[in-house]
């Protein structure tokens, strides 16, 4: 007689049971897959659509060893960028201008994040062309003649000795040649910018972005703005500084392994003495004001330049 009273109690209690479970559900663990976990939180990892990692420091990005700088979010550009990464290799012509298409666009602003990121790619690409004899429409062909050099030859394209010996595997000790040798070389308008804000030097033949590096330039504001030419190149420098004669190798011998010297071409520069691009031996000084005015880059990439350009006569604008 007592069970209706039993089942009425029974619901009581269901009823309290399921009303704190309502309530209280919104707070309670949520025990998902590793899918669900990764959509909630954002892909962590650096193969994220849109991104692209942080090369390591010995890359040729130029990224200082040691850097924490996350990935840059490529966006719409980020599938092309991939694809011709993957073509620098087996088809950089193709590649260049995959990348070179990118930088075209008019959304994609000049020094931005996202244009340097894009910048670093194109000079890995060009890499590929200019310190090999894979054919191109930036080169030009020729046939070598009785009595030539690369002393010569190099002078005829506005270019190096040792840029032609790298891209075609020749000896630099013993740089043979012979009549009839067909050689594939770069031919450029060689011009620098250097922009001290985004701490970066351009490399461009005439209008066109060629290479991209990552700089350092001078404390409290050392590094001066205006025009200027290389007039002078030096390898293994020794650093004349305040009376003193460093060799080179010596520790106190800031100059790394390449040395340019830059002279000023307008009223405003004309008297500025002791600037000029240099490498460094200090990696992490790449993207800061540490040296006392001149402009840093890391040894690969100084050896890299000095072997493009000819020693005089190369523009270089320095912008803030």
């Amino acid at each position: 007689m007592y069970w209706p009273i039993k089942l009425f109690l029974v619901l009581i209690v269901l009823g309290i049971l399921g009303g704190g479970i309502f309530f209280a559900w919104p707070y309670l663990p949520k025990f998902v897959g590793d899918k669900e976990k990764v959509a909630e939180n954002g892909d962590q990892s650096t193969n994220a659509p849109g991104a692209v990692a942080p090369a390591p420091g010995n890359s040729n990005s130029g990224t200082p060893a040691g850097s924490t700088k996350p990935p840059v979010a490529l966006g719409k550009y980020a599938k092309n960028l991939e694809i011709a990464k993957s073509m620098i290799k087996s088809q950089p012509v193709k590649a260049q201008k995959i990348v070179e298409n990118i930088l075209q666009d008019t959304s994609l602003e000049k020094y931005s994040d996202a244009w340097q990121q894009v910048a670093l790619v194109l000079s890995d690409v060009n890499r590929a062309i200019l310190f090999t004899d894979v054919p191109s429409p930036d080169k030009e062909t020729y046939i070598v003649e009785s009595g030539n050099s690369l002393a010569r030859i190099a002078k005829r394209f506005m270019t190096t000795s040792e840029l032609i010996a790298k891209a075609h595997r020749i000896n630099l000790e013993n740089p043979i040649i012979r009549p009839g040798q067909t050689l594939r070389i770069w031919k450029g308008f060689w011009n620098i910018e250097v922009s001290k804000s985004k701490y970066m030097l351009l490399l461009n033949d005439g209008e066109r972005l060629v290479m991209a590096y990552k700089i350092g330039i001078g404390k409290q504001d050392r590094t001066p703005v205006g025009r200027f030419e290389i007039i002078d190149k030096v390898k293994e420098p020794t650093w004349y500084y305040g009376g003193q004669v460093i060799p080179f190798g010596d520790d106190n011998n800031p100059l790394g392994t390449r040395w340019m010297k830059l002279k000023g071409t307008e009223e405003r520069t004309a008297t500025f003495e002791g600037y000029g691009i240099h490498g460094t031996w200090e990696r992490d000084s790449i993207g800061g004001d540490k040296s006392n005015g001149c402009i840093r880059m890391l040894n690969e990439h100084v050896e890299e330049l000095y072997d493009i350009l000819p020693r005089r006569g190369i523009p270089v604008v320095l912008v803030p």
